[in-house]
């Protein structure tokens, strides 16, 4: 969660201090540790320091290699320390480095190339005096941000969009078509932002900055070899074998760790393993704990499971009880970051958890995503068995569905997501004219026409990913805008608080597995995750082992409209005012989602949070100009 900043003059003019010093107040809050700017020239570094690993103690950056050619500014975690360590050589020296000198040591062996052999979640940008390049990159999933300007004279880049507004020479423009895919609850673009100028480095890619041009190459695309002939306890071992060096590799830190505990299959998996490790001596930590959120009185408190975890564990949880939403909380964000303020289920409501936190000295917090994403299956399922002929085992898994878990795929979902992918292309093209326009009803279709909307929307093509179309799915997802988006609004909401998020599930060693595993270990039967529970089955409770309910937090959201007006909040709109959405629409949902008889407005509230949250982001930034 550290703050990194830079600017690089491609027209040769020397890089100007006092824009990197203007750009530092905005990542204030990534930097507990102290900052510092380097400055050579046309280049300037600016580095934000949150030292949570112990090898990060005495350093400083911008770090440079001995001879002062190549400096970098570092933002991350390697989790694969030994394994880099053993490729250059296993000195002594290494052992004690940071992180960010391994990445520079790595980069003096094998340029560019080094960041493919990185595990972690990492952010950073390198300048190599002697090439004269500006190296940046970013870890396979996204949790550490990169956003950045340029034009034929600089190259300027941030940790978050704020900083970047400082320079008062970048002009505050909105991107409608970004802000139309927000409105419409599905960012698919994953290099776009809320500003017209500002871009994000997408995952799994490497940029490097030029006088002469910028490239971009994406540097890690998950293609593992299948462990084929495994049964279901072998398979089983392979995976816990790899979530326990991930869970182990995140325990690395200077201080006391934390892991949220919900009561849900990942989490619990987490915190119970987190504490195995710790106690049979084959990970370490200065202190390590569960913070968990409950819920009194509401249907989706979940302290039943939350207390069966940690006395199987022997591990303190703190029990926090949930905030009610306040119009304050819900858009701290959006004054301190000037983008869209964070989703209801994020920084507002676990501020009383980050509170505890700080009060234990805790900065950094363990969590389950990644685990629904990548080991929970999907209904593509059906396409692989309809596809292979596997008629039987088709209707096993039908019969087996229950409808009050979270793996409720029904009739619906066999042919939307069963027999649609295996119809010819043309043949679907046809079908969605038919439908008619992906374009959601509350989008203003004259800013739906101007920004093409409809193509904007459209996810790329699903195809099988060595043979299988739940493989394919799960590739796509992979890639998407919506996956980077939410990662990266996770991130910043820690990281205002001063904690940095390590997510176990989302190790990319652990991704690579899940895109090799067969679809049965995903899903069997009743149970998703089936992998995962085999692996966890002398760990876990049983009451937490065969759980297949999922608490659902959709009345959160309508909470949180609640707190910010209710219907009344979408009375007047200034997103309205400028053309882009339909109000009659937007308020016809509200009347749906706060109706009386109602309790059916889970469908609704994401989208109406999303228009509530460009509006205010709209009203704040681009009524008010830059601050």
């Amino acid at each position: 969660m550290a703050g990194i900043a830079g600017l690089y003059q491609r027209d040769g003019r020397p890089a100007s201090s006092d824009l990197l010093y203007r750009m530092l107040p905005a990542l204030a809050h990534r930097g507990p540790d102290g900052s510092d700017v380097w400055l050579a020239g046309s280049i300037g570094l600016a580095h934000l320091a949150s030292r949570t690993t112990p090898e990060a103690g005495g350093e400083r950056q911008p770090l440079s290699d001995d001879a002062g050619h190549v400096w970098i500014t570092f933002d991350g975690r390697l989790d694969n320390r030994d394994d880099i360590i053993t490729a250059l050589g296993a000195s002594a020296s290494l052992r004690c480095a940071s992180d960010a000198a391994l990445v520079l040591e790595a980069y003096a062996r094998w340029g560019a190339g080094a960041v493919a052999r990185f595990v972690g979640d990492f952010a950073f940008a390198l300048w190599d005096a002697r090439s004269r390049e500006l190296v940046c990159a970013r870890d396979p999933l996204g949790f550490r941000p990169f956003y950045y300007h340029a034009d034929r004279a600089a190259f300027l880049f941030a940790s978050e969009p704020a900083a970047l507004l400082a320079d008062p020479a970048l002009s505050v423009r909105p991107n409608e078509a970004f802000a139309a895919e927000l409105l419409s609850a599905a960012p698919v673009h994953l290099e776009d932002t809320l500003f017209e100028g500002i871009h994000r480095l997408p995952p799994a890619h490497v940029l490097i900055v030029r006088s002469d041009g910028v490239t971009k190459a994406r540097y890690w695309n998950p293609d593992p070899p299948e462990p084929g002939g495994l049964n279901d306890e072998e398979f089983g071992a392979r995976f816990r074998e790899v979530f326990d060096l991930a869970v182990s590799a995140r325990l690395r830190s200077s201080g006391p760790v934390a892991a949220l505990l919900s009561g849900g299959l990942d989490s619990s998996s987490i915190v119970i393993t987190a504490s195995a490790l710790l106690r049979e001596g084959r990970a370490t930590a200065p202190g390590f704990e569960a913070l968990s959120l409950v819920f009194p009185g509401k249907p989706y408190d979940e302290r039943e499971y939350i207390n069966s975890v940690a006395a199987a564990c022997g591990v303190a949880a703190g029990l926090v009880e949930s905030p009610a939403p306040d119009e304050a909380s819900l858009l701290a964000s959006l004054e301190r970051s000037r983008d869209l303020p964070d989703f209801p289920t994020g920084e507002s409501l676990m501020r009383p958890l980050f509170d505890r936190a700080r009060s234990r000295g805790i900065r950094v917090i363990l969590t389950g995503i990644g685990g629904d994403e990548w080991f929970a299956g999907t209904s593509l399922y059906y396409a692989d068995l309809i596809r292979r002929g596997r008629w039987l085992a088709l209707a096993r898994q039908l019969r087996a569905v229950d409808p009050d878990s979270e793996l409720s795929w029904t009739w619906r979902d066999v042919v939307r997501a069963g027999v649609f992918p295996l119809v010819p292309a043309a043949v679907r093209r046809s079908a969605r004219r038919l439908v008619g326009s992906a374009v959601p009803k509350w989008i203003n279709p004259a800013l739906a026409r101007r920004v093409d909307l409809a193509t904007r929307l459209q996810w790329p093509p699903l195809v099988p990913f060595r043979g299988s179309y739940e493989r394919g799915g799960l590739h796509r997802l992979l890639t998407s805008g919506w996956e980077a988006f939410t990662n990266e609004l996770i991130e910043r909401g820690g990281a205002a608080h001063g904690v940095e998020y390590r997510h176990p599930f989302s190790d990319r060693r652990l991704v690579e597995l899940a895109m090799a595993m067969p679809a049965e270990q995903r899903v069997r039967g009743r149970f998703t995750k089936f992998a995962l529970r085999t692996a966890m089955r002398d760990r876990l409770p049983e009451v937490v082992r065969h759980r297949v309910s999922k608490a659902d937090l959709s009345e959160i959201y309508l909470l949180a409209l609640g707190a910010l007006g209710g219907e009344r909040a979408f009375d007047q709109l200034a997103i309205e005012d400028a053309g882009w959405i339909d109000g009659p629409a937007v308020r016809a949902m509200a009347r749906r989602a706060f109706a009386e008889a109602g309790g059916d407005y889970g469908a609704v509230v994401i989208p109406l949070w999303m228009v509530l949250a460009v509006d205010r982001w709209f009203r704040a930034i681009m009524t008010r100009g830059p601050a």
